[in-house]
């Protein structure tokens, strides 16, 4: 979850997505999805610390998932 907050950062620099944000919350965007990637961080670190075997599962996983991606569905044309 936080990787999708994180893409809000790609996104605003990109330039996608500027018309549906006006006002004050264009401003405080960033602020918001840096709280909300440092609580996810934290809540990683903490869940790292108190079950390494099941952080290493699911780096795991998402490392196959990642792979399969790759080998399946990403287009280098594109």
């Amino acid at each position: 979850m936080s990787t999708s907050a994180a893409t809000l950062f790609i996104l605003r620099r990109k330039g996608q997505g500027d018309a549906a944000v006006t006002g004050g919350l264009k401003r405080w965007t960033p602020i918001f999805a840096s709280i909300f990637v440092l609580a996810y961080a934290f809540v990683a670190v903490a869940v790292v610390i108190d079950k390494p075997y099941a952080a290493g599962t699911a780096v795991i996983l998402v490392a196959i998932v990642l792979v399969l991606y790759r080998l399946f569905y990403y287009k280098k044309g594109v």
